[in-house]
């Protein structure tokens, strides 16, 4: 599927250049998005999680994505 490409390209990921830009332009929201948009889909949660780690092991404004989180659910 789409999203497991997309989480396949996600998890390789290791560049810290790359990994800021991918929080940079919404990354970590989006993952998580399509998280809560396949919610029963095991293998996206797999791939997301282990793409999630990748970028933001190394990146504090990606590992804060959580913060994002909270204030866009209110």
């Amino acid at each position: 599927s789409i999203q497991m490409g997309a989480f396949t390209a996600l998890e390789m990921a290791l560049d810290p250049d790359t990994q800021n830009a991918i929080g940079e332009v919404g990354g970590v929201l989006a993952i998580v998005a399509a998280m809560e948009g396949h919610a029963d889909n095991v293998e996206v949660h797999q791939a997301a999680c282990a793409a999630l780690a990748n970028i933001t092991c190394r990146d504090a404004t990606n590992a804060n994505g959580d913060l994002m989180l909270k204030r866009k659910k209110g």
